[in-house]
């Protein structure tokens, strides 16, 4: 924070500067106002921008980003030159330089530690100018041309920094990269740059459907070692469905809110027996089943009153004329569902579609506990009712 403040410290004072720099100014010729509304209609810029003098600034600028203002030296400029003076400095209204500027300035202020930070900002700085000589090249008879007349205005060293204004020309180390990167951009290859272009879609390309089948395949993983180490709690165990099927009529409109386990009693030649009191509004379910695709499953459950082996009755009056109150079904590993609803007994038959682990769940929508008494059991294709 402490460095944070001293770096905010110094960008305002060097705020003040430029303000003091725009006082200290004088109105140009009429002349020149002329030449700079030519190249804003032809840059099609819109805003108004001023064009001032100043005697102690030692190169053109351009500052203020709502009201831009450009300030050149006290010099007598041939046509020649204050054309391309005011076209570069338009030009860099026109791609909002000072813009992008501030703000990576104001991220410079934030991380004043990070010299990956300070490094991006002195290569924005260069491009910038880069960007601008090509776009205003555009404009002009020839590149020579455009670079001959900056060489001969001269170089000059400015006191302020790159963020609060944009010049025209910089020291001579600065101007020769600019050079040299206008002559670069002229002598393109197309083929090489094609090439290159193709090669980064490609490498995009690659990313996303590499980034994709890893994340199907990390969900996948996941969905199996959870199916591996579930655990079963009584209550408190929101359960939410991704998909149904329906095996016979009729359709839920609501899915029970609690989890509890059910307990298989016997597997015997493919035979497998529960009998357990399912809590009011739950879902009773089994520990996985490894099944084949192809096998038909029937399942059977029934409402009783009593776990007596001997007598099994059924009760009558527990239902209360509900309909689709109790469900039995499978469901898979990624949740999707066959089930069957009822009020009392339920019997249905699944073809189990591919290979993997089920579960059996039962469904009780009573507001009422209920004791449950059902079977799963193996048919031949011929039983099969879907």
């Amino acid at each position: 924070m402490v460095g944070a403040a001293c770096h905010w410290k110094r960008y305002v004072q060097e705020k003040k500067k430029i303000k003091m720099l725009r006082d200290d100014t004088f109105p140009c010729e009429e002349e020149y106002k002329k030449q700079l509304e030519l190249c804003k209609r032809e840059f099609g810029i819109r805003k108004q921008v001023e064009l001032v003098y100043s005697y102690s600034l030692p190169v053109p600028i351009v500052s203020g980003i709502l009201k831009p203002i450009i300030i050149i030296p006290g010099n007598l400029y041939t046509n020649e030159e204050l054309e391309i003076i005011l076209k570069h400095e338009c030009m860099h209204i026109r791609h909002h330089d000072l813009l992008w500027k501030q703000c990576c300035q104001i991220i410079q202020l934030l991380h004043w530690w990070n010299p990956i930070v300070n490094r991006l900002t002195v290569f924005l700085d260069e491009w910038t100018e880069a960007y601008c000589d090509f776009n205003t090249c555009e404009y002009m008879e020839s590149r020579k041309k455009y670079f001959t007349v900056i060489m001969r205005i001269g170089t000059a060293d400015f006191s302020f920094h790159s963020h609060l204004c944009s010049a025209l020309y910089e020291n001579e180390n600065g101007l020769k990269k600019r050079i040299l990167r206008m002559k670069q951009i002229g002598n393109m290859n197309r083929a090489k740059t094609f090439t290159m272009f193709s090669v980064c879609i490609c490498f995009l390309l690659s990313t996303i459907i590499t980034l994709s089948a890893v994340t199907v395949g990390f969900n996948d993983l996941y969905l199996k070692a959870v199916w591996a180490t579930a655990t079963y709690s009584e209550e408190g165990v929101e359960y939410i469905p991704i998909e149904y099927q329906e095996l016979h009529t009729g359709c839920r409109n609501k899915v029970p809110q609690k989890i509890q386990k059910l307990d298989i009693e016997s597997v015997e030649d493919e035979y497998i027996s529960f009998q357990q009191e399912i809590g009011s509004n739950s879902r009773g379910i089994s520990k996985k089943l490894e099944l084949k695709k192809g096998q038909i499953i029937y399942l059977w459950v029934m409402l009783v009153d009593s776990f007596d082996e001997e007598e099994t009755k059924a009760i009558d009056s527990i239902g209360g004329g509900k309909k689709e109150s109790l469900s039995i079904g499978l469901i898979d590993e990624n949740g999707y569902e066959w089930y069957s609803s009822s009020e009392m007994e339920i019997d249905c038959k699944v073809e189990i579609p591919k290979n993997g682990s089920y579960q059996i769940f039962i469904d009780n929508f009573y507001d009422e506990n209920v004791k449950t008494f059902g079977t799963m059991d193996e048919l031949e294709e011929e039983d099969l009712v879907r």
